[in-house]
């Protein structure tokens, strides 16, 4: 058996894409001994020219990869680039642009609606990072906010008024409120604006770093999440929460919308107004380990002989 399992992973500079594989490769380091290798997505005309002289320029001087893992369409063709020069199975995250086949394995969210193949994997949402085991802090509550999206109309006022509402039902709880790149800049003042004395009782923060959320997952017993923001609500329920939607307006019905409707339909999220009507955030029956599952599976398949 080899000493460690070298994984290249790309990474196209998009949080959400990255903390996906991320997730994976923490989760298969659990498993096994590892060695990384972060390698940035290089140009599309670029890589074709690399897949087409059989060569990775990039990973000069790198172990010869046993899993290249890398989520985002603007991964793909370095992977495959990557593994016609040097060999090893590549593992994309998310349905692939690009043919099925071309990949050894495709980690696909049910809601895709993904194909039922051998090197389809379906996985319930997105993956996401590890969280570490501490006891929650049942004192604080964390709403998650994301911004203008292509799937959901950000209705700031709308928002406002549904945090307002939240704070104000639990006024004893310490609430941080988390922005991110897409929320609106002037999100905390406006907020501020119109609840000046609620607005005391708050936190407000912008993300620094990527374990910063992590971390407060790990404490956080009760998460309110926008609804645009799918990512963070398979975040905050792998870190066992007890989720709420904050509801926003939608551009109609997508693959997103669908994959959030399963989430209400199973209990596991809860609507703001169905909250403020009486129905109980509770933790979801079966916390998702998504990460750990396919982790263990792409193992089971290839890690065995190495």
């Amino acid at each position: 058996m080899k000493d460690a399992v070298v994984i290249w992973q790309f990474c196209d500079g998009k949080p959400g894409h990255d903390n996906q594989s991320r997730g994976l490769v923490e989760a298969l380091s659990a498993i096994r001994d590892v060695e990384i290798q972060m390698l940035a997505t290089d140009a599309a005309a670029r890589a074709v020219l690399d897949w087409a002289a059989r060569r990775y320029p990039p990973a000069a001087g790198y172990p010869d990869p046993d899993l290249i893992i890398g989520a985002g369409r603007r991964t793909h063709l370095s992977m495959l680039a990557a593994r016609r020069a040097r060999g090893g199975r590549i593992i994309v995250l998310m349905k692939p642009g690009l043919p099925l086949r071309w990949f050894d394995l495709c980690i696909i969210p049910g809601h895709d609606s993904p194909q039922q193949r051998d090197n389809v994997l379906i996985s319930r949402g997105a993956l996401t990072r590890l969280y570490p085991e501490r006891d929650k802090d049942p004192a604080s509550g964390l709403i998650l906010l994301g911004g203008p999206s292509k799937h959901f109309v950000w209705e700031e006022q709308h928002v406002i008024n549904q945090i307002a509402s939240i704070v104000a039902q639990e006024p004893a709880r310490a609430w941080l409120i988390a922005a991110s790149r897409r929320t609106p800049a002037e999100f905390q003042r406006r907020f501020v604006s119109c609840n000046p004395e609620l607005a005391k009782r708050l936190s407000f923060c912008q993300e620094t770093d990527t374990d910063w959320l992590p971390e407060r997952l790990a404490v956080s017993p009760v998460v309110w999440v926008s609804e645009d923001s799918v990512s963070m609500i398979y975040e905050a329920l792998s870190a066992r929460a007890r989720v709420g939607l904050i509801k926003l307006p939608r551009r109609g019905e997508s693959r997103v919308a669908r994959g959030i409707d399963d989430l209400l339909d199973k209990g596991c999220i809860v609507r703001n107004e169905d909250w403020q009507m009486g129905a109980s955030l509770t933790a979801c029956e079966s916390p998702l380990q998504e990460s750990r599952r396919c982790a263990q599976e792409i193992a089971d398949r290839w890690l065995s002989g190495l």
